[in-house]
C-alpha cells in the first residue's frame, strides 16, 4: 500500500499579544532564527507609529518605505534584496506593505515575517499577494509568512472601518466554503477537508462570539486569530478556495468595472449576503454581527446602483476564469439578480 505524505505550508511561529512591537528581536530569537541583515518595510504612517520600537534591538538593518502595491514596487524591493544581500524581509503595516513584502521575499527566496498593524483582511497570513499590474489587481501566489507577530495594541488604534473590513473578509469564508464544496460535488475542482475545516473554525470563532464589540480586546483577538487561520487554510489548500468564492468574484468585478467603491472587506461583506441567499444558507447570525458593528449591508452604502451591481454579478465569473461557484452554476439573468438582491436585503428596490 503506498504511503501518502503531505507537506504543510504553515508559519514557524505566531505570536499575538500586547506590546510585541517592542520585542520583535527577542521573539524571533526565541525560535532560533538569526538573520544577519533584515530589510524592514513600512508605510510612512506606520513608521511614525511603530518604526522606532520595532527596530530598536536590531543592530544591522535597512528601512524602506513601500509605495503602492504595484508590480514595479515589488521589483524595486527585489532589487534591494539582491543588491544589499538581505536575508529576511520584515513587513510592518497594512495590506499594501505586506503584499509587496511577501511577494518580493518569495521571489528572492528569503524569509518573510508579517507584522500587521490593521486587521482588514486575511492577507496577514495568506500566501496570496494582491498586486496591481497593468491597471488591474492580480492575486499572485507567494508563500505563507515564516512568522507572524501581532501587537494587539496597534489594532486598538486602527481605524474602525479597517476592523469592519476584516470582519467582512472573514465572514466571506462561509460563502467561499459552500462554493468550494459545490465545485467538488459537481466534479469541477478538488477539495481539501482539512483546509476547509480550518477555514470554518476561523469564521465560527468570530460569529459565535457572545458580545461583538470593536473596542473589546477579546473580540479583536478572535478576529485576528480567524484571519490568520483563514490565511493558513489557503496555504494548505494551495489556493484561495477556503476564503474566496462567488462573493469575492463579485467584489473583484466591482473593482474592475467601477474602480472599487469601498474597502475590499466592505464590498465582500455585502456580496456575501447576496451569495449566501443564492446558496440558501441562513444569514441570521451574520446579520446580527453586522448590526452590532454597524457593517455596511446594502449596495448604496458603497455607492452602487442596482444596475451597477447587476453588471458586476454578470461580469464576476470573468475575474476568476476556470473557477466554479454558484454564479457559474446558475448563470443568473438580469431580472434574477435584481430579485435576489432585493430578497437578500442588499438593495431596497429603488434605483
Amino acid at each position: 500500500m503506498p504511503v501518502l505524505l503531505r507537506n504543510l505550508d504553515i508559519p514557524i511561529f505566531i505570536e499575538i499579544g500586547s506590546g510585541l512591537i517592542r520585542r520583535l528581536k527577542p521573539i524571533i530569537s526565541n525560535y532560533n532564527l538569526n538573520f544577519s541583515y533584515p530589510l524592514f518595510l513600512f508605510g510612512k504612517r506606520t513608521y511614525q507609529i511603530s518604526g522606532a520600537p520595532a527596530v530598536r534591538e536590531f543592530t544591522h538593518y535597512e528601512i524602506e518605505y513601500v509605495g503602492p502595491s504595484r508590480e514595479e514596487e515589488v521589483r524595486r524591493i527585489e532589487g534591494l534584496i539582491t543588491e544589499r544581500l538581505h536575508d529576511v524581509v520584515i513587513g510592518i503595516g497594512g495590506g499594501r506593505v505586506l503584499d509587496v513584502a511577501k511577494l518580493a521575499a518569495a521571489r528572492k527566496n528569503v524569509g518573510f515575517i508579517s507584522v500587521p498593524t490593521i486587521p482588514s483582511n486575511d492577507g496577514i497570513a495568506s500566501p496570496v499577494a494582491v498586486i496591481e499590474n497593468g491597471g488591474e489587481n492580480q492575486s499572485i501566489r507567494a508563500r505563507v509568512p515564516m512568522g507572524i507577530v501581532v501587537d494587539i495594541d496597534l489594532f486598538h488604534i486602527a481605524p474602525t472601518r479597517q476592523l469592519k473590513a476584516g470582519i467582512g473578509d472573514l465572514i466571506a469564508n462561509i460563502s467561499a466554503l459552500h462554493d468550494w464544496r459545490l465545485a467538488f460535488d459537481d466534479g469541477r475542482d478538488n477539495f481539501d477537508p482539512f483546509a476547509a475545516m480550518l477555514s470554518r473554525l476561523a469564521v465560527e470563532g468570530l460569529i459565535k462570539f457572545e458580545n461583538p464589540d470593536l473596542k473589546d480586546h477579546g473580540f479583536i483577538e478572535r478576529l485576528v486569530i480567524g484571519l490568520i487561520l483563514s490565511g493558513i487554510a489557503m496555504g494548505i489548500a494551495g489556493s484561495s478556495r477556503p476564503a474566496s468564492g462567488s462573493e469575492h468574484e463579485i467584489s473583484h468585478a466591482i473593482d474592475h468595472l467601477f474602480g472599487g467603491r469601498g474597502l475590499h472587506g466592505e464590498q465582500v461583506a455585502i456580496t456575501t449576503l447576496f451569495t449566501l441567499h443564492l446558496q440558501k444558507q441562513p444569514t441570521d447570525r451574520i446579520r446580527a454581527i453586522y448590526e452590532r458593528v454597524a457593517m455596511p449591508k446594502r449596495i448604496d452604502a458603497i455607492g452602487l446602483s442596482i444596475d451597477n451591481f447587476v453588471q458586476a454579478v454578470q461580469y464576476a465569473p470573468k475575474t476568476r476564469p476556470g473557477r466554479y461557484t454558484i454564479l457559474e452554476k446558475l448563470n443568473l439573468s438580469r431580472d434574477e439578480i435584481r430579485t435576489v438582491a432585493l430578497e437578500s436585503g442588499i438593495w431596497s428596490g429603488s434605483r
